[in-house]
């Protein structure tokens, strides 16, 4: 694939941002969906057509031998969310047979519209996915999901993503910049990314009032209407279970004694005694762990902004695709 091909998404992606009839169009698909969610996440996938970061990550690898037609199951829980996928079968040599989400259609059909002819070709969007039109599978979704995909490709070769959550890990200190990054990781799209921190690592006795007003400062535009519902519900189950934390106008924060999945709406805080004890709690959920902020870690306000060459789930999906 010529890189300079791939390239020309550039320009079109820059192009729909503030994009308002793309933009009403997509929001109309998705009631989860913002303005600021499908402004951000187009402008985070920028920085992967800069420079030479393209041509740097596929000269990391050898030439494809053989072109392969690959399957794309798309999720739709964030704007664009399966781009990274497509992008990385275009720049191994392959073709790509993408069935995108029903709540997620409209940013990548004008994407591929308005791409050269040349890489229109070798980009097929379909409302349902033949197992006897593609050579090998890329999926994401649930666990659940996983498996139902798996029985129906039964026979080819796949790669399946399922829930994985991150997490915060928080120290003695944090600057105030600190805690509002911290907040934009846990609530940027409604904590419904894989990347979205679910659960943060606190030492005992930790005061989280400046997380609180840190959350309590989001704009209330990046929310869709539907938040309300979720929030509402979740606080009258804390409050049923007898619960008191600090209280924040966009999520619930609850108590946990181990790091847990994400759950909607749900903020879970985990203390630790001491140092030591950080290794063995992320240990623990390492199977699920998709990303970690903190420090040491992933600075606070960048879980959401992956750069491209950081895989989903830790397999290098280019590496799969080129050896296919």
């Amino acid at each position: 694939m010529d890189i300079q091909l791939l390239m020309a998404w550039r320009p079109i992606l820059e192009g729909m941002l503030g994009h308002a009839d793309l933009e009403e169009r997509a929001l109309a698909e998705n009631e989860w969906f913002t303005a600021t969610m499908v402004q951000t996440a187009i402008g985070a996938m920028l920085p992967w057509f800069e420079g030479d970061a393209l041509a740097e990550l596929r000269g990391r690898y050898p030439a494809t031998t053989t072109e392969r037609r690959i399957g794309l199951i798309l999720a739709g829980n964030l704007p664009l969310v399966g781009l990274h996928d497509v992008l990385m079968v275009l720049l191994s040599g392959h073709r790509a047979v993408v069935k995108p989400s029903h709540k997620d259609r409209v940013l990548l059909q004008h994407l591929v519209a308005h791409s050269p002819a040349a890489l229109q070709a070798r980009i097929t969007l379909v409302d349902a996915l033949a197992p006897q039109a593609i050579d090998y599978l890329i999926a994401t979704g649930s666990n659940t999901s996983a498996q139902q995909i798996a029985a129906y490709y039964k026979g080819i070769p796949l790669l399946t993503r399922q829930n994985r959550y991150s997490v915060a890990v928080l120290r003695s200190s944090m600057p105030a910049a600190a805690w509002t990054g911290l907040a934009q990781d846990i609530l940027l799209y409604h904590g419904m990314g894989c990347r979205s921190v679910s659960s943060i690592l606190v030492p005992q006795g930790y005061d989280l009032a400046p997380l609180a007003d840190a959350i309590d400062a989001l704009d209330p535009l990046g929310f869709a209407a539907c938040w309300a519902d979720v929030l509402r519900y979740e606080r009258a189950t804390q409050q049923v279970l007898g619960r008191s934390e600090p209280i924040c106008a966009h999520i619930v924060v609850a108590r946990s004694t181990a790091l847990r999945p994400g759950k909607i709406g749900i903020l879970h805080v985990v203390d630790y005694a001491s140092e030591d004890d950080i290794p063995q709690l992320l240990a623990a959920i390492a199977p699920d762990l998709q990303c970690i902020v903190g420090q040491g870690y992933l600075p606070f306000g960048q879980a959401q902004f992956p750069a491209v060459d950081d895989f989903a789930d830790g397999v290098d999906t280019l590496e799969v695709l080129m050896h296919l």
